[in-house]
């Protein structure tokens, strides 16, 4: 259950870990500790999973597996896996506060091998982390030997007797190159290792951890090319439609996600277990699980494979069904309902049906066109709210205060009572600590005060995203200290 109180929206990539990507190690207990110091009770992360082609962990290799990336080398040092002579040449990079993905992924998959040689198959907590997981673990690592063999060809892209998992072929594929094969299974083990000792050391100071749940899975994903049967795939295994937004202001031309579209009637008849499960095994990884594009349940907009956005038409979902059979199954997990947009009296009744707490973006409050009407305003919150200052799709406070309209910052100064532009960050964040809201997430980057420069993505913009990392020493214990006065100042630490 979530009570009043405040956490830091943060991804594990920006973390300022030295080997240029933020990782689970001592920066993110560093990270816990500042937390704690600051009287939070929650840190938020992006999804957990490998991302695919483009980076963006919305878009993953699986719904279920841990980013290897996120592997922290010092730890395997620690053991006995890798040597510090091997890892000395990669410590920081020149761009600290930058990713770079390229240099990150070759670095890595050459450390890796090194440890995999020196791993010890024959371990029992790796047996027994095959045999617990295997449900989803051994279609995954079936799914990447395949994609190492093709260079990272779409599955669809694959010869016809590839494309089905369990086909003699592909078994034959993968014992050919078991070595590839089990290079994956490990990953995973020394991923999940890792991750659970973060998690303990977490809770042990009082700290949850939301994680992130995107509503569609990846086209060039194990989910899909392990479960066809699951998604509306034609029989040329190219989906029939793909998701997306209808056009609007924003997007003229509205907005093509190309992920596959569930066949719902399907995963009814299955009373929806792998969903229910998916949702089970991300909640062994988080406390509380933000469901992205929460509005697909209620109606989604579905776009013909071959055709424009434009083109699209919207479908019903599951409803209230689905999440009755999730509650049936799983009982007392919290999530959030990310239900951003347009607000139909159907998502207003299943956000409400389902008792999630809804979220609300302070960004998205001061258009001065609105008329004092938007629900985005902080007086306007109610108790079951999530409450952010922005979200990794938009600027950062500083960044959006030096594009916004003059009419909109205008009204955001008369609003919290700023005298200028360079008094507002502070004052919009008071905001959502004196709301009603009973969770307030703040992004990293307000909290340092950083410009749109350190934005975390830019949508419809395939390139530069999700690159932005926090300097070394950034989160100090100064800063600790302002946040938690301003934290127990307005009632938001849960302990009290």
């Amino acid at each position: 259950m979530i009570k009043r109180s405040a956490g830091i929206l943060m991804h594990i990539t920006s973390l300022p870990s030295p080997y240029g990507i933020g990782t689970i190690g001592k920066a993110a207990y560093d990270f816990v500790d500042f937390l704690k110091a600051a009287r939070m009770h929650y840190w938020q992360i992006l999804p957990l999973c490998p991302p695919s082609e483009g980076n963006s962990p919305y878009s993953a290799y699986s719904s279920f597996a841990g980013n290897p990336l996120f592997i922290d080398l010092d730890l395997l040092i620690e053991d006995g896996l890798l040597k510090e002579d091997e890892v000395k040449p990669i410590k920081w990079y020149k761009k600290e506060d930058k990713l770079d993905y390229n240099i990150v992924n070759k670095e890595r998959k050459n450390i890796f091998k090194l440890v995999c040689s020196r791993f010890d198959r024959g371990d029992d907590k790796y047996r027994n982390f095959i045999e617990d997981n295997k449900s989803w673990l051994l279609n995954y690592a079936k799914f990447m030997t395949l994609s190492d063999i093709h260079k990272a060809k779409p599955w669809y892209k694959w010869k016809d007797e590839l494309k089905n998992p369990d086909s003699v072929k592909v078994l034959k594929v993968v014992e050919d190159n078991y070595d590839i094969y089990e290079y994956h299974l490990i990953l995973q083990y020394l991923f999940y290792q890792q991750w659970s000792q973060l998690l303990n050391y977490a809770h042990e100071n009082g700290i949850k951890i939301i994680g992130d749940l995107p509503i569609y899975a990846g086209l060039n994903s194990s989910d899909v090319y392990g479960n066809q049967e699951l998604f509306k795939l034609g029989d040329d295994y190219m989906p029939i439609e793909v998701a997306g937004c209808p056009p609007d202001a924003y997007a003229l031309d509205g907005q093509k996600w190309g992920n596959p579209l569930y066949d719902w009637q399907y995963h009814k008849k299955t009373d929806y277990a792998w969903w229910i499960e998916r949702i089970r095994h991300n909640l062994t990884l988080v406390d509380v699980l933000r469901i992205d594009h929460f509005r697909g349940f209620d109606a989604y907009f579905a776009i013909p494979y071959d055709k424009s956005a434009k083109d699209g038409h919207w479908q019903k979902g599951p409803g209230m069904d689905f999440f009755d059979k999730l509650k049936n199954k799983l009982e007392d997990i919290d999530l959030i309902a990310e239900d951003l947009g347009y607000y139909t009296p159907s998502l207003k009744s299943l956000l409400k049906d389902s008792g999630y707490p809804g979220m609300r973006v302070l960004e998205f409050a001061f258009d001065s066109r609105d008329d004092h009407k938007s629900d985005y305003l902080p007086h306007k919150y109610i108790e079951n709210t999530v409450a952010y200052t922005g979200t990794h799709d938009n600027n950062t406070l500083i960044g959006w205060i030096n594009n916004a309209y003059p009419g909109d910052i205008k009204y955001a100064c008369d609003y919290v009572g700023a005298k200028n532009k360079k008094e507002l960050p502070k004052l919009l964040m008071k905001s959502l600590w004196m709301s009603k809201a009973k969770l307030v997430i703040v992004q990293a980057q307000d909290i340092l005060g950083l410009d749109g420069k350190s934005r975390m993505n830019i949508p419809s913009v395939p390139k530069g995203n999700w690159s932005w990392r926090a300097k070394r020493d950034s989160f100090a214990y100064d800063l600790a200290e302002k946040l938690a006065y301003e934290i127990n100042l307005y009632g938001r630490d849960e302990d009290e």
